[in-house]
């Protein structure tokens, strides 16, 4: 498990970056360090990381019973990142196609950790024994 989470949380924290860069082409200060912009759009990217660590031992959907992964990441992505795709319409000029891309934008980074940690180090029972850690 503890792999599983140092892997996230790192892609978590590569995903945050890159999109903070790609944000930067239409937000002039989104690398300001004391503006809201960059540890909005850092600690939510980062925050699936991660969650998506944690729902790694969960690989069949308790009540409908179908096969959780990848579509977990999904999930976990667009859940975090309703925050900031809520924030977007604090400024007047936001439209719902942005708000629609931040959560669709949440859920591709989310499938993309969840692959990537599961890749590495496994997922369900096989992340509890503790010849794994």
């Amino acid at each position: 498990m503890v792999k599983r989470m140092l892997l996230a949380l790192g892609a978590g924290f590569g995903i945050a970056l890159v999109d903070v860069w790609l944000s930067s082409a239409t937000v002039s200060n989104a690398w300001d360090l004391d503006g809201p912009m960059f540890w909005y759009v850092f600690l939510n990217r980062a925050a699936i990381g991660f969650f998506v660590a944690i729902v790694g031992i969960v690989t069949i959907h308790p009540l409908l019973n179908f096969k959780m992964f990848p579509i977990r990441g999904a999930f976990v992505g667009i859940w975090v990142s309703l925050s900031l795709a809520a924030s977007v319409f604090f400024d007047d000029t936001a439209t719902w196609g942005l708000f629609w891309m931040v959560i669709l934008s949440g859920a591709i980074y989310g499938v993309a950790i969840d692959v990537f940690a599961t890749k590495f180090s496994g997922q369900g029972k096989q992340l509890l024994h503790p010849e794994n850690e």
